[in-house]
């Protein structure tokens, strides 16, 4: 084998499988609000949820996917209510989001302190469909079939 291949071949076994893919952005995202109409926007936040680290959770919702992870860890980090201009990446068994740490502006509509979140949510992406249902909505159609 040449040295050639052989550095090729090592290369493609550190990091071929494993390579960071961006699949998915959104303008904003949080774990905790409901509403983020306005917000005031601070440094770079990012978070990183792998299979099998444990839960961050939101209160007594301690299982969501991999996504609301890594948002979560991410808003915890930044000490943020949320992300702006979020970025997410799958590499193996992980998902990680990269964004602006971004604190809900106080006044109408805007996620002051009273806007939390009350009742869990779920949301699936039905590709057939390509619209993201809430989850109970879902299982409520299954019931009626």
């Amino acid at each position: 084998m040449s040295r050639f291949t052989a550095l090729a071949a090592a290369a493609l076994l550190a990091g071929g499988c494993c390579t960071p893919r961006q699949f998915f952005q959104a303008s904003v995202v949080s774990m905790t609000r409901m509403n983020m109409a306005s917000y005031k926007r601070g440094d770079t936040a990012n978070g990183k949820y792998c299979t099998g680290d444990d839960p961050v959770g939101v209160g007594d919702d301690a299982e969501i996917g991999l996504m609301d992870q890594a948002i979560l860890k991410a808003q915890k980090k930044a000490k943020a209510d949320g992300l702006a201009d979020a970025v997410f990446f799958r590499e193996c068994d992980c998902v990680s989001v990269k964004g602006t740490a971004i604190t809900a502006s106080g006044g109408g509509g805007g996620g002051g302190k009273g806007k939390k979140r009350k009742k869990k949510k779920h949301a699936l992406l039905l590709p057939e469909e390509s619209e993201v249902r809430d989850l109970s909505d879902v299982l409520e159609d299954a019931e009626d079939d």
